[in-house]
């Protein structure tokens, strides 16, 4: 056998080889590719668990459980009175009966009954610090009480705006007593008129913000032939006590004179 012989018979054997060499690589290669997918995904899964674990801890630490599905601006909402508020917060069942209707605010002589909404609304104005004023994302030139209230910026929470309110539409279903009592009967009759409209759609509004998702289903009472609305059925609350307590402990001295805008704003 010459050398041309040799060479021509050698090359199948050296693509077999080479051909091998390949496959092993290729082998090594694919294995390589699998392992790092898997690393991979296991650094994938690992770090979406940490991220659930720490929006648990969040949650439980900032009583932020109403916000957990909430859009990202949700994340930003700040209030100093959120802790006292939630903290606390637990669920409920109201006991209801055929005199369920019947409660402190809407029975008794009129002399309790305003008594017991005034205790309700016995909380002035709070100031609120520079930090917390930033945090709310309240403009910074908000109306500033005098050195004698504490000097911090003039604030009131949104519930007791809305317990106002409801003051104020309880006070136009008994006009004979009020009238004499109330400064909402000094106004005209335009005016009282705009200021009741004014409260029956700031509520209007609280409602459709907050869109209580308590279900209510129907029973039958006894002596009654028509069904009625069961208002028994779980419902979450806030700790009203805490949120109450909250404001009293806020409120400053009532200013002595009425707080004018500053000349240099005008």
């Amino acid at each position: 056998m010459d050398a041309k012989e040799m060479t021509v018979e050698a090359e199948p054997l050296m693509n077999d080889f080479e051909s091998g060499t390949h496959h092993i690589l290729s082998t090594r290669s694919t294995a390589q590719l699998t392992k790092l997918k898997v690393h991979y995904l296991l650094n994938v899964v690992l770090t979406l668990m940490v991220l659930f674990l720490t929006a648990i801890i969040f949650v439980r630490e900032h009583g932020a459980a109403p916000f957990s599905q909430c859009s990202p601006e949700c994340n930003n909402y700040y209030s100093p009175a959120l802790e006292a508020t939630w903290t606390g917060s637990h669920v409920v069942r109201p006991v209801v009966t055929k005199n369920t209707p019947v409660s402190p605010f809407n029975h008794g002589t009129m002399e309790d009954m305003d008594s017991n909404w005034t205790s309700l609304l016995r909380v002035g104005f709070m100031g609120l610090t520079d930090e917390e004023l930033k945090k709310v994302g309240a403009p910074t030139n908000s109306v500033r009480l005098p050195a004698e209230s504490g000097g911090g910026y003039m604030a009131y929470l949104a519930s007791h705006h809305h317990l106002h309110c409801l003051y104020l539409l309880h006070q136009s279903l008994y006009p004979d007593w009020y009238e004499t009592r109330s400064e909402v009967w000094n106004m005209s009759a335009r005016l009282r008129q705009s200021h009741w409209d004014h409260c029956v759609d700031e509520l209007r509004d609280y409602v459709m913000c907050h869109a209580d998702s308590t279900v209510v289903t129907y029973e039958w009472m006894e002596g009654v032939k028509s069904s009625l609305p069961q208002q028994g059925n779980a419902r979450v609350c806030a700790n009203w006590d805490g949120h109450f307590q909250w404001q009293l402990d806020r409120q400053v001295p009532a200013p002595k004179t009425k707080i004018m805008r500053p000349a240099e704003m005008d």
